[in-house]
């Protein structure tokens, strides 16, 4: 092989191993699975626990009206939408930055996201199975994106009267 082909080759390589690094460290479908919930729940899965009303969602920087009022219940490690939906094991690292929340019917693949609680307010971005996993709070045009606020729903409050939604991916 002459000299004249070997940079293309070295530099086409370079850009392939680059292209692969910026994907693992994205948490792409290579990333591996956050560890199920610890058996005594403490840090941000004792704080998420309850019912969450959703206040926004945008998808592609839309904003989706329609899905305001869609209830979201977090009890122990499983989560479901709606009173009435099928429960999915989620799972969080509180320790990366952002925080990571997964999702698992044990079906689909997992979908994986990142989030923010502040008290009683609480932030989900999700992403479809397969892409990296977002690293901001924000969707665009060519992202596949979910951006959620939730607000929890006082204690005696329950879901009655709010829209429930089944999921989809």
């Amino acid at each position: 092989m002459n000299r004249s082909m070997r940079i293309p080759l070295i530099l086409v390589a370079a850009l392939c191993c680059l292209t692969l690094t910026a994907c693992r460290s994205g948490g792409g479908p290579g990333e591996p699975q956050i560890p199920v919930a610890p058996s005594e729940l403490r840090g941000d899965y004792l704080r998420i626990q309850g019912t969450w009303v959703v206040l926004y969602n945008e998808n592609k920087g839309i904003p989706l009206p329609e899905r305001a009022g869609h209830v979201f219940i977090f009890e122990k490690d499983q989560s479901r939408i709606g009173k009435h939906g099928t429960d999915e094991r989620f799972a969080l690292d509180e320790t990366s930055v952002p925080k990571r929340i997964e999702f698992d019917d044990g079906r689909s693949p997992i979908l994986r996201g990142i989030y923010r609680l502040d008290a009683d307010r609480l932030t989900i971005c999700t992403i479809s199975p397969g892409h990296a996993r977002p690293r901001e709070f924000k969707t665009s045009l060519f992202s596949t994106a979910v951006l959620t606020h939730l607000q929890r729903l006082p204690h005696n409050e329950g879901p009655a009267g709010v829209a429930v939604v089944t999921r989809g991916r």
